[in-house]
Protein backbone atom coordinates (compact mmCIF):
# COMPACT_ATOMS: atom_id res chain seq x y z
CA UNK A 1 0.00 0.00 0.00
CA UNK A 2 2.11 3.30 -0.73
CA UNK A 3 1.51 6.50 0.23
CA UNK A 4 1.32 10.06 -1.32
CA UNK A 5 3.86 12.21 -1.47
CA UNK A 6 5.32 16.06 -3.16
CA UNK A 7 6.65 13.61 -6.32
CA UNK A 8 2.74 12.25 -7.28
CA UNK A 9 2.40 16.10 -8.64
CA UNK A 10 4.30 16.63 -11.76
CA UNK A 11 5.58 20.32 -11.63
CA UNK A 12 3.20 20.84 -14.53
CA UNK A 13 0.79 20.97 -12.25
CA UNK A 14 1.60 24.02 -11.02
CA UNK A 15 1.98 26.04 -13.94
CA UNK A 16 -1.12 24.12 -15.29
CA UNK A 17 -3.05 26.66 -12.25
CA UNK A 18 -1.27 29.44 -12.84
CA UNK A 19 -1.68 29.69 -16.33
CA UNK A 20 -5.33 28.87 -15.67
CA UNK A 21 -5.57 31.96 -12.95
CA UNK A 22 -3.53 33.91 -15.88
CA UNK A 23 -6.21 33.33 -18.61
CA UNK A 24 -9.08 33.34 -16.00
CA UNK A 25 -7.75 36.78 -14.88
CA UNK A 26 -7.04 38.16 -18.82
CA UNK A 27 -10.97 37.17 -19.58
CA UNK A 28 -12.38 38.55 -16.44
CA UNK A 29 -10.47 41.61 -16.76
CA UNK A 30 -11.91 42.02 -20.10
CA UNK A 31 -15.32 41.38 -19.11
CA UNK A 32 -14.74 43.88 -16.48
CA UNK A 33 -14.00 46.89 -19.15
CA UNK A 34 -17.00 45.63 -20.58
CA UNK A 35 -18.95 46.46 -17.41
CA UNK A 36 -17.18 49.64 -16.73
CA UNK A 37 -18.19 50.74 -20.37
CA UNK A 38 -22.02 49.86 -20.28
CA UNK A 39 -22.45 50.32 -16.76
CA UNK A 40 -19.74 52.72 -14.43
CA UNK A 41 -22.06 53.92 -12.39
CA UNK A 42 -23.97 51.01 -11.39
CA UNK A 43 -20.50 49.43 -10.86
CA UNK A 44 -18.75 51.91 -8.57
CA UNK A 45 -21.78 52.06 -6.20
CA UNK A 46 -22.02 48.23 -6.36
CA UNK A 47 -18.17 47.89 -5.46
CA UNK A 48 -18.39 50.09 -2.91
CA UNK A 49 -21.32 48.67 -1.19
CA UNK A 50 -19.60 45.50 -0.92
CA UNK A 51 -16.39 46.92 0.22
CA UNK A 52 -18.61 47.80 3.25
CA UNK A 53 -20.11 44.41 3.21
CA UNK A 54 -17.01 42.83 3.76
CA UNK A 55 -16.14 44.84 6.22
CA UNK A 56 -19.06 43.80 8.36
CA UNK A 57 -18.32 40.17 7.71
CA UNK A 58 -14.54 40.42 9.33
CA UNK A 59 -17.27 42.10 12.46
CA UNK A 60 -19.47 38.65 12.27
CA UNK A 61 -15.87 36.99 12.23
CA UNK A 62 -14.13 38.68 14.77
CA UNK A 63 -17.55 38.22 17.09
CA UNK A 64 -17.26 34.78 16.34
CA UNK A 65 -13.74 34.63 17.90
CA UNK A 66 -14.18 36.68 20.48
CA UNK A 67 -12.41 40.41 19.64
CA UNK A 68 -14.80 42.48 20.31
CA UNK A 69 -12.77 45.50 20.05
CA UNK A 70 -11.83 44.30 16.62
CA UNK A 71 -15.35 44.20 15.61
CA UNK A 72 -16.43 47.19 16.37
CA UNK A 73 -13.40 48.77 14.42
CA UNK A 74 -14.44 46.99 11.19
CA UNK A 75 -18.44 47.86 12.00
CA UNK A 76 -17.41 51.73 12.24
CA UNK A 77 -15.11 51.61 8.73
CA UNK A 78 -18.03 49.94 6.97
CA UNK A 79 -19.89 52.42 8.11
CA UNK A 80 -17.78 55.63 7.57
CA UNK A 81 -17.37 53.91 4.31
CA UNK A 82 -21.48 54.14 3.36
CA UNK A 83 -21.73 57.44 4.66
CA UNK A 84 -18.88 59.28 2.27
CA UNK A 85 -20.41 57.21 -0.32
CA UNK A 86 -23.98 58.58 0.61
CA UNK A 87 -22.18 62.37 1.16
CA UNK A 88 -20.97 62.30 -2.17
CA UNK A 89 -23.50 60.37 -4.69
CA UNK A 90 -23.69 63.47 -6.44
CA UNK A 91 -20.39 63.22 -7.71
CA UNK A 92 -20.81 59.21 -8.97
CA UNK A 93 -22.14 60.39 -12.49
CA UNK A 94 -19.29 62.23 -12.90
CA UNK A 95 -16.61 59.45 -11.38
CA UNK A 96 -18.73 57.33 -13.73
CA UNK A 97 -17.84 58.92 -16.81
CA UNK A 98 -14.46 59.65 -16.18
CA UNK A 99 -14.27 55.82 -15.61
CA UNK A 100 -15.99 55.42 -19.16
CA UNK A 101 -13.66 57.44 -21.04
CA UNK A 102 -10.60 55.78 -19.12
CA UNK A 103 -11.88 52.16 -20.52
CA UNK A 104 -12.50 53.81 -23.39
CA UNK A 105 -9.00 54.75 -23.90
CA UNK A 106 -7.63 51.63 -22.23
CA UNK A 107 -9.18 49.98 -25.27
CA UNK A 108 -8.10 52.44 -27.90
CA UNK A 109 -4.63 52.37 -26.88
CA UNK A 110 -3.97 48.43 -26.14
CA UNK A 111 0.16 49.21 -26.15
CA UNK A 112 -1.13 50.62 -22.59
CA UNK A 113 -1.59 46.94 -21.25
CA UNK A 114 1.37 45.80 -22.78
CA UNK A 115 3.51 48.08 -21.26
CA UNK A 116 1.91 47.53 -17.88
CA UNK A 117 2.35 43.69 -18.37
CA UNK A 118 6.33 44.00 -19.62
CA UNK A 119 6.78 46.20 -15.88
CA UNK A 120 5.33 43.38 -14.38
CA UNK A 121 8.16 41.09 -16.17
CA UNK A 122 10.56 43.72 -15.64
CA UNK A 123 10.61 43.45 -11.98
CA UNK A 124 10.13 39.88 -11.78
CA UNK A 125 13.25 39.32 -13.69
CA UNK A 126 15.26 42.15 -11.58
CA UNK A 127 14.26 40.47 -8.51
CA UNK A 128 15.33 36.99 -9.98
CA UNK A 129 18.85 38.53 -10.47
CA UNK A 130 18.77 40.18 -6.94
CA UNK A 131 17.89 36.91 -5.42
CA UNK A 132 20.86 34.74 -7.32
CA UNK A 133 23.36 37.60 -6.91
CA UNK A 134 22.48 37.73 -3.26
CA UNK A 135 22.05 33.77 -1.99
CA UNK A 136 25.32 32.69 -1.86
CA UNK A 137 26.07 35.06 0.58
CA UNK A 138 23.21 34.33 2.84
CA UNK A 139 23.69 30.82 2.45
CA UNK A 140 27.67 31.03 3.23
CA UNK A 141 26.66 32.96 6.65
CA UNK A 142 23.52 31.05 7.59
CA UNK A 143 25.61 27.74 7.27
CA UNK A 144 28.69 29.44 8.87
CA UNK A 145 26.42 30.76 11.65
CA UNK A 146 24.55 27.22 12.36
CA UNK A 147 26.62 24.28 12.82
CA UNK A 148 25.43 20.77 12.12
CA UNK A 149 23.36 19.73 14.39
CA UNK A 150 21.13 23.76 13.99
CA UNK A 151 22.71 25.19 16.55
CA UNK A 152 23.70 28.83 16.50
CA UNK A 153 27.28 30.02 16.12
CA UNK A 154 27.66 33.47 16.62
CA UNK A 155 30.50 35.18 14.18
CA UNK A 156 31.15 38.19 11.93
CA UNK A 157 29.43 36.26 8.78
CA UNK A 158 26.28 37.69 10.95
CA UNK A 159 26.38 40.96 9.92
CA UNK A 160 27.10 39.87 5.95
CA UNK A 161 24.11 37.98 5.71
CA UNK A 162 21.62 40.99 7.37
CA UNK A 163 23.17 43.25 5.09
CA UNK A 164 22.70 40.83 1.83
CA UNK A 165 18.91 41.01 2.73
CA UNK A 166 18.91 44.14 3.11
CA UNK A 167 20.33 44.32 0.05
CA UNK A 168 18.31 42.10 -1.58
CA UNK A 169 15.27 43.77 0.13
CA UNK A 170 15.86 46.99 -0.93
CA UNK A 171 16.97 46.33 -4.48
CA UNK A 172 13.71 44.50 -5.13
CA UNK A 173 11.33 47.13 -3.76
CA UNK A 174 12.93 49.78 -5.92
CA UNK A 175 12.46 48.05 -8.83
CA UNK A 176 9.44 47.29 -8.34
CA UNK A 177 8.32 50.53 -7.73
CA UNK A 178 10.42 52.57 -10.31
CA UNK A 179 8.76 49.58 -12.99
CA UNK A 180 5.49 49.94 -11.70
CA UNK A 181 5.79 53.82 -11.75
CA UNK A 182 7.42 53.78 -15.19
CA UNK A 183 4.35 52.19 -16.71
CA UNK A 184 2.06 54.60 -14.94
CA UNK A 185 3.80 57.40 -16.18
CA UNK A 186 3.85 56.20 -19.38
CA UNK A 187 0.17 55.79 -19.53
CA UNK A 188 -0.73 59.22 -17.70
CA UNK A 189 0.85 60.69 -20.59
CA UNK A 190 -0.72 58.47 -23.67
CA UNK A 191 -4.09 59.94 -21.46
CA UNK A 192 -2.45 63.58 -21.42
CA UNK A 193 -2.18 63.42 -25.34
CA UNK A 194 -6.05 62.78 -25.80
CA UNK A 195 -6.48 65.59 -23.41
CA UNK A 196 -4.70 68.27 -24.73
CA UNK A 197 -4.39 66.32 -28.57
CA UNK A 198 -8.07 65.73 -28.58
CA UNK A 199 -8.94 62.18 -30.62
CA UNK A 200 -8.91 63.16 -34.06
CA UNK A 201 -5.52 64.72 -33.39
CA UNK A 202 -3.90 61.64 -31.36
CA UNK A 203 -0.18 61.34 -32.50
CA UNK A 204 0.98 57.78 -34.18
CA UNK A 205 1.95 55.21 -31.66
CA UNK A 206 1.42 57.82 -28.42
CA UNK A 207 2.35 54.65 -25.90
CA UNK A 208 5.87 54.37 -27.40
CA UNK A 209 6.31 58.52 -27.24
CA UNK A 210 4.90 58.59 -23.62
CA UNK A 211 7.08 55.46 -22.58
CA UNK A 212 10.18 57.00 -24.44
CA UNK A 213 10.07 60.08 -22.20
CA UNK A 214 9.40 57.84 -18.86
CA UNK A 215 12.43 56.25 -19.21
CA UNK A 216 15.06 59.46 -20.55
CA UNK A 217 13.88 62.77 -19.20
CA UNK A 218 11.52 61.65 -16.69
CA UNK A 219 13.34 59.16 -15.24
CA UNK A 220 14.97 60.31 -12.79
CA UNK A 221 12.15 61.82 -11.44
CA UNK A 222 10.67 58.00 -11.12
CA UNK A 223 13.54 56.75 -9.12
CA UNK A 224 13.29 59.64 -6.85
CA UNK A 225 9.73 59.36 -5.71
CA UNK A 226 10.59 55.26 -6.28
CA UNK A 227 13.26 55.56 -3.49
CA UNK A 228 11.40 57.41 -1.28
CA UNK A 229 9.12 54.13 -0.72
CA UNK A 230 11.35 51.84 -0.85
CA UNK A 231 13.15 52.89 2.12
CA UNK A 232 10.43 52.99 4.18
CA UNK A 233 8.62 49.55 2.90
CA UNK A 234 12.57 48.63 3.61
CA UNK A 235 12.27 49.85 7.18
CA UNK A 236 9.01 48.06 7.67
CA UNK A 237 9.93 44.77 6.71
CA UNK A 238 13.77 45.02 8.83
CA UNK A 239 11.50 46.52 11.49
CA UNK A 240 8.81 43.66 11.51
CA UNK A 241 11.31 40.78 10.89
CA UNK A 242 13.70 41.97 14.00
CA UNK A 243 10.80 42.27 16.21
CA UNK A 244 8.16 40.07 15.31
CA UNK A 245 5.64 42.49 15.47
CA UNK A 246 5.64 42.00 19.55
CA UNK A 247 5.77 45.15 21.73
CA UNK A 248 3.26 48.13 22.28
CA UNK A 249 6.79 49.82 20.90
CA UNK A 250 7.46 48.06 17.77
CA UNK A 251 3.36 47.51 17.12
CA UNK A 252 2.91 51.23 17.02
CA UNK A 253 6.41 51.63 14.61
CA UNK A 254 4.99 49.41 12.27
CA UNK A 255 2.16 51.56 12.07
CA UNK A 256 3.46 54.47 11.52
CA UNK A 257 5.42 53.35 8.57
CA UNK A 258 3.26 51.71 6.98
CA UNK A 259 0.65 55.07 6.85
CA UNK A 260 3.27 57.11 5.95
CA UNK A 261 4.24 54.66 2.60
CA UNK A 262 0.54 54.90 2.06
CA UNK A 263 0.48 58.09 1.89
CA UNK A 264 3.97 58.64 0.17
CA UNK A 265 2.86 56.12 -2.43
CA UNK A 266 -0.57 58.28 -3.13
CA UNK A 267 1.31 61.38 -2.90
CA UNK A 268 3.90 59.64 -6.00
CA UNK A 269 0.91 58.36 -7.74
CA UNK A 270 -0.06 61.82 -8.20
CA UNK A 271 2.91 63.54 -8.51
CA UNK A 272 3.75 61.29 -11.60
CA UNK A 273 0.88 62.38 -13.09
CA UNK A 274 2.06 65.65 -13.69
CA UNK A 275 4.96 64.49 -14.88
CA UNK A 276 3.70 63.11 -17.18
CA UNK A 277 1.56 65.99 -18.07
CA UNK A 278 4.17 68.54 -17.91
CA UNK A 279 7.10 67.27 -18.11
CA UNK A 280 8.43 68.30 -14.64
CA UNK A 281 11.01 67.26 -12.42
CA UNK A 282 9.50 65.32 -9.40
CA UNK A 283 9.67 67.85 -6.92
CA UNK A 284 7.83 70.38 -9.04
CA UNK A 285 5.03 67.70 -9.83
CA UNK A 286 4.94 66.99 -5.81
CA UNK A 287 4.48 70.77 -5.32
CA UNK A 288 1.16 70.84 -7.85
CA UNK A 289 -0.12 67.56 -6.00
CA UNK A 290 0.45 69.62 -2.52
CA UNK A 291 -1.38 71.91 -4.08
CA UNK A 292 -4.05 69.79 -5.63
CA UNK A 293 -4.76 68.35 -2.95
CA UNK A 294 -5.54 71.66 -0.70
CA UNK A 295 -7.43 73.04 -3.23
CA UNK A 296 -9.06 70.15 -4.49
CA UNK A 297 -9.10 67.12 -1.84
CA UNK A 298 -12.63 65.67 -2.94
CA UNK A 299 -10.63 64.74 -6.42
CA UNK A 300 -8.41 62.90 -4.69
CA UNK A 301 -11.39 61.41 -2.84
CA UNK A 302 -13.30 60.37 -5.40
CA UNK A 303 -10.45 58.50 -7.42
CA UNK A 304 -8.94 56.65 -4.33
CA UNK A 305 -12.49 55.96 -2.79
CA UNK A 306 -14.74 55.56 -5.71
CA UNK A 307 -12.52 54.46 -8.58
CA UNK A 308 -9.46 52.89 -7.33
CA UNK A 309 -11.31 51.03 -4.58
CA UNK A 310 -13.68 49.48 -7.00
CA UNK A 311 -11.19 48.20 -8.87
CA UNK A 312 -9.08 46.39 -6.14
CA UNK A 313 -13.00 44.79 -5.00
CA UNK A 314 -13.44 43.86 -8.77
CA UNK A 315 -9.75 42.08 -8.60
CA UNK A 316 -10.44 40.76 -5.49
CA UNK A 317 -13.67 39.01 -5.79
CA UNK A 318 -13.43 37.32 -9.15
CA UNK A 319 -9.59 36.16 -7.42
CA UNK A 320 -11.42 34.37 -4.45
CA UNK A 321 -13.89 32.63 -6.52
CA UNK A 322 -11.12 31.57 -9.02
CA UNK A 323 -9.62 30.27 -5.66
CA UNK A 324 -12.25 28.60 -4.53
CA UNK A 325 -13.09 26.78 -8.05
CA UNK A 326 -9.55 25.79 -8.24
CA UNK A 327 -9.97 24.26 -4.62
CA UNK A 328 -12.79 22.27 -5.17
CA UNK A 329 -11.61 21.32 -8.73
CA UNK A 330 -8.21 19.56 -7.38
CA UNK A 331 -9.78 18.10 -4.48
CA UNK A 332 -12.13 16.14 -6.67
CA UNK A 333 -9.60 15.51 -9.15
CA UNK A 334 -7.49 13.67 -6.69
CA UNK A 335 -10.34 12.06 -4.55
CA UNK A 336 -11.49 10.39 -8.18
CA UNK A 337 -8.20 9.31 -8.81
CA UNK A 338 -8.02 5.10 -9.15
CA UNK A 339 -4.81 5.55 -8.61
CA UNK A 340 -4.61 7.15 -5.37
CA UNK A 341 -6.81 4.26 -4.07
CA UNK A 342 -5.75 2.29 -0.79
CA UNK A 343 -2.83 4.99 -0.30
CA UNK A 344 -2.55 4.85 3.78
CA UNK A 345 -2.43 8.58 4.12
CA UNK A 346 -5.14 9.25 1.41
CA UNK A 347 -7.67 11.15 4.01
CA UNK A 348 -9.32 14.99 3.19
CA UNK A 349 -6.89 16.01 5.87
CA UNK A 350 -3.80 15.25 3.59
CA UNK A 351 -5.57 16.49 0.64
CA UNK A 352 -6.61 20.07 1.92
CA UNK A 353 -3.31 20.80 2.15
CA UNK A 354 -2.22 20.43 -2.01
CA UNK A 355 -6.10 21.87 -2.68
CA UNK A 356 -5.15 25.29 -0.72
CA UNK A 357 -1.65 25.16 -2.77
CA UNK A 358 -3.26 25.05 -5.61
CA UNK A 359 -6.05 27.19 -4.49
CA UNK A 360 -3.66 29.80 -3.77
CA UNK A 361 -1.37 29.89 -6.86
CA UNK A 362 -4.44 30.37 -9.30
CA UNK A 363 -6.03 33.13 -7.22
CA UNK A 364 -2.67 34.97 -6.90
CA UNK A 365 -2.31 34.55 -10.62
CA UNK A 366 -5.67 36.14 -11.28
CA UNK A 367 -5.37 38.86 -8.80
CA UNK A 368 -1.98 39.61 -10.52
CA UNK A 369 -3.26 39.81 -13.96
CA UNK A 370 -6.61 41.50 -13.11
CA UNK A 371 -4.35 44.03 -11.18
CA UNK A 372 -2.40 44.67 -13.84
CA UNK A 373 -4.91 45.52 -16.46
CA UNK A 374 -6.66 47.35 -13.99
CA UNK A 375 -3.51 49.76 -13.41
CA UNK A 376 -4.41 51.54 -17.06
CA UNK A 377 -7.62 52.08 -16.01
CA UNK A 378 -5.86 53.89 -12.82
CA UNK A 379 -3.58 56.02 -14.60
CA UNK A 380 -6.25 57.12 -16.85
CA UNK A 381 -9.02 58.25 -14.31
CA UNK A 382 -6.00 59.80 -12.07
CA UNK A 383 -4.96 61.31 -15.09
CA UNK A 384 -8.12 63.14 -16.16
CA UNK A 385 -8.64 63.98 -12.93
CA UNK A 386 -5.72 65.88 -12.55
CA UNK A 387 -6.31 67.75 -16.17
CA UNK A 388 -10.01 68.36 -15.28
CA UNK A 389 -8.45 70.29 -12.40
CA UNK A 390 -6.09 72.18 -13.78
CA UNK A 391 -6.78 72.85 -17.54
CA UNK A 392 -10.78 72.60 -17.32
CA UNK A 393 -11.95 74.76 -20.37
CA UNK A 394 -9.21 73.34 -22.34
CA UNK A 395 -11.59 70.00 -22.72
CA UNK A 396 -14.43 71.68 -24.69
CA UNK A 397 -11.82 72.69 -27.59
CA UNK A 398 -10.00 69.08 -28.10
CA UNK A 399 -12.75 66.64 -27.24
CA UNK A 400 -16.24 68.69 -26.89
CA UNK A 401 -18.39 65.60 -26.29
CA UNK A 402 -16.96 64.84 -23.96
CA UNK A 403 -16.94 67.70 -22.06
CA UNK A 404 -20.05 68.52 -23.00
CA UNK A 405 -21.29 65.21 -21.04
CA UNK A 406 -19.03 66.22 -18.05
CA UNK A 407 -20.69 69.64 -18.32
CA UNK A 408 -24.14 68.55 -17.73
CA UNK A 409 -23.60 66.13 -15.02
CA UNK A 410 -22.02 68.43 -13.35
CA UNK A 411 -24.84 70.76 -13.81
CA UNK A 412 -27.49 68.12 -12.62
CA UNK A 413 -25.09 67.55 -9.86
CA UNK A 414 -25.26 71.10 -8.63
CA UNK A 415 -21.08 71.45 -9.53
CA UNK A 416 -19.57 74.10 -11.24
CA UNK A 417 -17.39 73.62 -14.24
CA UNK A 418 -15.64 75.97 -16.86
CA UNK A 419 -17.77 75.66 -20.10
CA UNK A 420 -16.63 78.05 -22.06
CA UNK A 421 -14.45 77.34 -25.17
CA UNK A 422 -10.26 77.94 -24.29
CA UNK A 423 -7.26 77.34 -25.95
CA UNK A 424 -3.77 77.80 -24.15
CA UNK A 425 -2.43 81.76 -24.46
CA UNK A 426 0.59 80.95 -22.00
CA UNK A 427 2.43 79.83 -25.00
CA UNK A 428 3.59 76.59 -22.70
CA UNK A 429 4.69 73.47 -24.54
CA UNK A 430 3.00 70.28 -23.06
CA UNK A 431 5.42 67.40 -22.59
CA UNK A 432 2.60 65.05 -23.71
CA UNK A 433 1.70 67.35 -26.86
CA UNK A 434 4.21 64.82 -29.10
Amino acid sequence: MGTVTWGDFHPATYFQWAGIGIVTGFGSGIVSLGIFYCAPQVSIVAANVLVALVFVGLGVVYIYLGFIYGAVLMFIVAAIRLVILYLYRKHIPISGLVLKQATILSKRQPMTTIIAFLTLLVCAGWCCFAFATAYPTIADAWNSDNDSNGNNNSGPSTGAMIGMWFFFLFSCFWASQVAFNVGHTTNCGVTATWYFCGQDSMPSNPTLHSAKRAITTSFGSVCLGSLLVAILRTMRYMLRSATGSRGFCACIALCFLGCLESLVRLFNHYAYAYVAIYGCSFVDGARKTMNLITTSPYLVLFNNLLVNGMLMMFSLVVSVVMGVAAFYITKAQQQNDPKNAGRSNYDDDYWLGYSVIFAVISAVSCLITMMQMFRVIDSASTTLLVCLSEEPQLIFATNPEFANELAARAADAGITVPGSVHSPTNGTVLATAV
